[in-house]
């Protein structure tokens, strides 16, 4: 699990980097702008699931 979480800790922080970066600046486009929406989206949507999922194990430990 600790493995895990150090390879979902740096997926998360590189595609808020791209993020970041195709969706800042002055000359982006619409399609840059919603593709950065997208990635950050899909980052929330996978901190929530482990969230979620730690706290169902630590709930299962705590019994």
């Amino acid at each position: 699990m600790k493995t895990l979480k150090i390879v979902h800790n740096i997926f998360t922080v590189a595609a808020l980097l791209v993020a970041m970066y195709i969706g800042g600046g002055i000359e982006a486009t619409r399609s840059d702008i919603a593709w950065s929406y997208i990635i950050f989206f899909i980052v929330v949507v996978l901190l929530a699931i482990r969230f979620i999922y730690e706290d169902k194990k630590q709930n299962k430990d705590s019994l």
